[in-house]
C-alpha cells in the first residue's frame, strides 16, 4: 500500500471514530437550556455588579425565569426602567417600579463620630487641640463595670425559657442573653458593656472558652449556693484578660 496513503487513511478513520464518540457524548450529556433565560440574559447589561441582590446577571436571569412575579423584572439598577420593561415583555408581566437604592453611611463616616462614640463608652478623654488619650480606667472601675454586666446577664438568664440553652461561641452566648432582657434601656446598657469590655476580654483569650456561661446558667437553674462565687470568678477572669492586654495602650496620646 502507498506509504503516504496509509497514514492519511488512518488519520481520517480516527477522526471519524472521534466524531462519532463526541456526537454520542453530546447526546448523552446534553443539558437542556431554558430559552427564556437566554433571552433575559441578552437584555441585561452584563455589569455583574450584584445590585439586584444576586451574584451576577446570569443568576438574576435564572431566578427571574423561575419565579417572575416573586423576583420581579425591576431589580437591575444599571439597566434601569428600559431594561425592566424589556424583561417584563419577555415574561409577559408588568414591569412595575423600583425605589432607587442610595448608599447611606450610618456611622456618620468620619473620625469625629468614632471619637464621640469612644468618649461615650468611657474609653477616651478629649484633650486641647483636638487630641485624645486613652481613659485611665482603674482596676476597680473595670471591676464595677463587669459586675454591672454580670447583674444584667443574671437577670437575662432568669428570663430564658427553662428549656433554652446557651450555644455557640462565648460572645454569641453573651449576645443571646442580651436579647431576652425585657427593657430596652437594660439591653442598650448591656450591649455597651458586652461590646466594649467583655468582647475586648474574650478577644484576648489565647484559646476559645465556650463553657463558662453555660455552666453559670446550669448552676443558676439548680439554685446552687455557688452561683455568686462562680460569677465573681468569671468576672475576675475577664478583668484579668482586660488588664493584661490593655496595659500597653493606657495613657497613649494620639490625634
Amino acid at each position: 500500500m502507498n506509504p503516504i496513503l496509509t497514514p492519511v487513511l488512518l488519520v481520517v478513520a480516527m477522526g471519524l471514530v472521534f466524531a462519532v464518540i463526541l456526537t454520542i457524548a453530546a447526546k448523552v450529556f446534553f443539558v437542556p437550556v431554558d430559552e427564556t433565560v437566554i433571552k433575559l440574559r441578552e437584555q441585561l447589561p452584563g455589569a455583574n455588579c450584584g445590585g439586584c441582590g444576586f451574584a451576577g446577571c446570569d443568576d438574576y436571569a435564572s431566578a427571574l425565569a423561575a419565579d417572575p412575579e416573586g423576583v420581579g423584572p425591576n431589580k437591575c439598577p444599571v439597566g434601569g426602567a428600559d431594561c425592566a420593561a424589556a424583561l417584563a415583555a419577555i415574561l409577559g408581566i408588568e414591569a412595575g417600579s423600583a425605589e432607587p437604592q442610595v448608599a447611606t453611611v450610618m456611622c456618620n463616616g468620619n473620625s469625629q463620630a468614632a471619637k464621640s462614640l469612644l468618649e461615650y463608652q468611657g474609653l477616651i478623654i478629649r484633650l486641647p487641640n483636638n487630641r485624645i488619650k486613652a481613659a485611665d480606667l482603674t482596676e476597680e472601675t473595670l471591676r464595677q463595670i463587669l459586675a454591672l454586666g454580670a447583674q444584667l446577664e443574671r437577670q437575662a438568664m432568669r428570663a430564658l425559657p427553662q428549656d433554652a440553652m446557651l450555644a455557640g461561641g462565648e460572645m454569641l452566648q453573651h449576645r443571646t442573653l442580651r436579647t431576652v432582657l425585657p427593657y430596652p434601656l437594660h439591653r442598650k446598657l448591656l450591649e455597651s458593656i458586652q461590646e466594649t469590655y467583655i468582647a475586648f476580654a474574650v478577644s484576648a483569650r489565647p484559646t476559645p472558652v465556650n463553657d463558662r456561661l453555660a455552666r453559670l446558667l446550669m448552676l443558676d437553674r439548680q439554685g446552687s449556693p455557688d452561683v455568686p462565687d462562680a460569677w465573681n470568678a468569671y468576672e475576675e477572669e475577664l478583668l484579668h484578660l482586660i488588664l493584661t492586654i490593655r496595659s500597653q495602650y493606657a495613657g497613649t496620646e494620639t490625634h
